[in-house]
């Protein structure tokens, strides 16, 4: 195994303790301040754990490798029919002269159910390092 390789199984290791060990100092330190401390490294513990879970994403399986994988292409295998729950907010106003310029009396919010497609794609990677090819299915679900 390369020295590259083992950095890169090494980094990946930190990225996912990291942001642990954030939280509980954060934590932490709400509990002895109770301030803002904890807002603030909540915020930056989201920030790099966001960063680790992307960076997770593109390494390579076989040479983990970060930010190596590279879409190459994509296939629909699946085409679905369906219904999408969608949330709709109605305004209501107090009479028919309040439509003018005026606010809403009331909102309203309701459920619908749109038709729709789910489609599956089998999107293929390939590795900039050692030319592996790894593929993965993506649902996607549009309106009609």
């Amino acid at each position: 195994m390369s020295n590259q390789s083992k950095r890169s199984k090494k980094i990946a290791l930190y990225r996912i303790k990291i942001p642990g060990y954030l939280t509980l100092l954060s934590l932490t330190l709400y509990i002895i301040y109770d301030n803002g401390i904890f807002t603030i490294t909540t915020t930056i513990t989201a920030i790099v754990f966001l960063g680790s879970w992307i960076s997770l994403e593109s390494t390579c399986p076989r040479c983990k490798e970060l930010h190596s994988m590279v879409k190459i292409g994509s296939k629909l295998i699946d085409k679905r029919d369906t219904n999408i729950e969608k949330q709709v907010t109605d305004k209501v106003y107090k009479t028919r002269n309040d439509i003018a310029g005026k606010e809403p009396h009331e909102y309203i919010e309701r459920t619908v159910y749109i038709s729709g497609e789910k489609r599956t794609y089998q999107v293929y990677y390939r590795c900039n390092q050692c030319g592996y090819i790894n593929s993965k299915n993506k649902i996607n679900t549009v309106e009609k």
